[in-house]
């Protein structure tokens, strides 16, 4: 990507939304391994992030402190991703009302509504 131009990144979000070709919530969730995000899902997430805070920054904060609290296996290893995976979902139903689904459809109506076209 040009470098020159990163600070586009709203419209080039709201670009992708309006023509209905982003990830959707479920898939964006399902990337435990930030190693196989595009750059496209970075803006994607980063706007999800944004527009989570913005509905309401002390519950956005409750959210990432129980999601952050998970324990780790004893034997040393990582989390899951299904258990990751699993308390998103439970976290987000439980702090914003959000099932994947309304989260999308939420989403996409703050970044048509908050986002510049050009």
């Amino acid at each position: 990507m040009d470098t020159s131009r990163q600070h586009l990144w709203p419209q080039r979000v709201r670009a992708r939304v309006g023509n209905d070709y982003f990830p959707k919530a479920a898939e964006l969730l399902a990337i435990c391994d930030t190693k196989s995000f595009k750059f496209a899902d970075h803006l994607m997430g980063w706007s999800r992030v944004e527009f989570l805070r913005k509905q309401d920054s002390k519950a956005f904060g409750l959210f990432l402190r129980e999601l952050k609290s998970l324990d780790l296996p004893s034997d040393g290893t990582k989390v899951p991703p299904e258990r990751i995976q699993a308390r998103q979902a439970e976290l987000l139903v439980r702090h914003f009302g959000l099932d994947a689904e309304t989260f999308d459809a939420k989403w996409k109506d703050y970044v048509l509504k908050t986002y510049p076209k050009k």
